[in-house]
C-alpha cells in the first residue's frame, strides 16, 4: 500500500458517515525552516491514549526529524527530504498498535517523492508562500464536503505563466475533484479517496510542461 493510499484510508470513515475512528491530518511546509510539519489529531480515535516514543534525529541541517505526542495529538517536524520517512514511521506505529488493519508494505517511488522534489527545487522561489503549502484533511464540521484540500504556490516558479485549466469533476458525493488557480497558488479540493488522483493530475501537468533548460 502506497503511503498516500494509507493516508486516504486513515482519514476516511470506516462506515458511511461514521468519522469516530478517523484521524484529522495536516501536512505543510515550515514557516521558519526549510522542511515539513505533520500534525495529526487522534482525539476520539483508538490511538488517542496509545503511547508514542518521542523521536529526535539530527543528521544535518537539512536531514532531521522530531516527533512528539501530547494528549491525543502527534506533532512532527522534519527536513525537506524526510516527509516520507516520518509518514512511514507513523504508519508503522499505527499498524503495530492495531495489527488487524492492513499491514505495511514497502513504499513505491511516486507521488510523494514528486511533491518533496517540487518543494525542494522551488523553495527559494516561493518561500513567501511556505506556510500555505501543504495537504489537509477536511470534514463537515468546517462547512465543507468531507475530503482533502491541498495547495501549491506556483508564483515565481517556471509554471507561473503556464495555463492550468480550472475544472470540476463530480462523479458522486464521495468521488469528486475541484481545481483552481488564484493569485499564484494552485488549489484543489477532492473526495476522501481522490487525493492521489488529484496530485497525479498536477504532477502530469508539470511533467508535460517542464521548462526546457537552455
Amino acid at each position: 500500500m502506497d503511503v498516500l493510499d494509507w493516508l486516504m484510508d486513515g482519514c476516511e470513515p470506516n462506515t458511511e458517515g461514521d468519522w469516530k475512528h478517523a484521524f484529522i491530518l495536516d501536512i505543510g511546509t515550515l514557516e521558519e525552516d526549510t522542511g515539513w510539519f505533520i500534525n495529526i489529531n487522534f482525539v476520539n480515535t483508538p490511538y488517542e491514549k496509545i503511547s508514542f516514543d518521542d523521536i529526535k534525529i539530527e543528521r544535518t541541517e537539512s536531514d532531521w526529524i522530531t516527533c512528539e505526542k501530547s494528549g491525543g495529538y502527534l506533532y512532527c517536524d522534519c527536513g525537506v527530504r524526510n516527509l516520507k520517512k516520518v509518514l512511514t514511521i507513523i504508519k508503522k506505529w499505527m499498524t503495530d498498535k492495531q495489527p488487524s488493519k492492513k499491514q505495511c508494505q514497502f513504499l513505491k517511488v511516486g507521488t510523494l517523492e514528486w511533491l518533496m522534489d517540487w518543494y525542494e527545487s522551488n523553495f527559494s522561489a516561493c518561500w513567501h508562500y511556505s506556510y500555505d503549502t501543504g495537504i489537509n484533511s477536511v470534514d463537515s464540521s468546517q462547512g465543507l464536503r468531507v475530503g482533502w484540500y491541498f495547495r501549491l504556490p506556483i508564483d515565481g516558479t517556471p509554471y507561473e505563466n503556464i495555463p492550468f485549466e480550472k475544472s470540476k469533476i463530480d462523479r458522486s458525493d464521495s468521488d469528486w475533484i475541484y481545481y483552481d488557480v488564484n493569485k499564484g497558488v494552485l488549489t484543489c479540493y477532492c473526495g476522501p479517496k481522490n487525493l492521489k488522483e488529484a496530485l497525479d493530475t498536477v504532477k502530469k501537468w508539470m511533467s508535460d510542461n517542464k521548462p526546457t533548460v537552455v
